[in-house]
């Protein structure tokens, strides 16, 4: 069997908690973990992982396209998640799933009219977006092989405006986020936003700091997770990386207060009361919890 970016986790509790679940297959294809789903299944997912590498290949490949036609912008453009990991701590095209194409953008209309110019279309043209949403737009691109689609970000996170100052780093694949921007997106987007749902974007964190952690710095780090209050989103995934990834975050002090279930890293319920007392403690005060859940009530 080919070497895999994967193999390593094979040895952690990770590997472990998923041989035990009686729906493996399933759950590791829900959660996005092609390349695990092959490590366990060998040639019988063979096709899974061909499938995904041929998507995300092709999704990557109109992505630079589009990006190329605003090189002469002044506007701060990269790639976001998925679209900038594959190239960087994923050299295995077909281990981690992708879903659509993530793009930070500071002008909006710039975006916007740029997309349709390039032959995307409004995914959805009327609707009006909530406010967990209301800093992105969804577009489409139709091409030969299915639809692509991308989602712009005009800011890293709905509960607040971006720093006065955000920073950059050119890497193999183009421009991407800093390296502490970029932690600091990957963790707030896992447990801020999703309550820490989906076993890839923890996994993606792990081969971050993996490959990262010694380059980091962490005095930067500690500024953005204080200025969009993530201490809590920061101390959960530094437990479930503890727990799942045997990974001892030391950079980061402290340990979270509040009780860690690791099976809970492999479900993807919404109606689940670990779900829900989770997603009300990662809110982070009761004001976001308010301003957010009144918000998704009215839409």
């Amino acid at each position: 069997m080919k070497k895999h970016t994967l193999d390593p986790l094979i040895s952690l509790p990770l590997w472990e908690l998923i041989e035990a679940h009686p729906r493996k297959s399933e759950v590791l294809l829900q959660q996005g973990v092609v390349g695990l789903h092959e490590l366990l299944f060998g040639g019988q997912s063979k096709a899974h992982f061909t499938l995904q590498k041929r998507r995300n290949l092709h999704f990557h490949e109109n992505a630079l396209k589009f990006l190329n036609t605003l090189a002469s912008s002044n506007s701060d453009i990269c790639l976001l998640k998925g679209a900038c990991l594959l190239e960087d701590i994923y050299p295995y095209w077909g281990e981690r799933f992708m879903s659509d194409i993530d793009i930070y953008c500071s002008n909006m209309d710039e975006m916007e009219e740029a997309a349709l110019s390039f032959g995307m279309k409004r995914t959805n043209p009327e609707e009006s977006y909530w406010l967990g949403n209301s800093h992105k737009r969804e577009f489409f691109l139709e091409t030969s092989l299915g639809n692509i689609p991308f989602e712009f970000h005009s800011k890293l996170f709905w509960h607040k405006e971006d720093p006065e100052k955000i920073n950059f780093r050119d890497y193999s694949g183009g421009k991407g986020l800093a390296l502490e921007e970029c932690l600091i997106f990957l963790i707030g987007h896992y447990a801020f936003q999703h309550t820490c749902q989906k076993l890839y974007w923890l996994i993606d964190i792990y081969l971050f700091l993996i490959k990262y952690e010694k380059k980091i710095d962490y005095k930067r780090f500690i500024e953005l997770m204080t200025y969009f209050q993530f201490d809590r989103s920061v101390l959960v995934t530094k437990a479930l990386l503890k727990s799942l990834c045997s990974y001892d975050w030391s950079a980061i002090e402290g340990e979270t207060s509040f009780p860690i279930r690791v099976d809970f890293a492999c479900e993807d319920s919404q109606r689940h009361w670990y779900y829900l007392l989770l997603k009300w403690y990662l809110k982070n005060g009761l004001r976001t919890n308010i301003r957010y859940n009144l918000a998704w009530l009215r839409s």
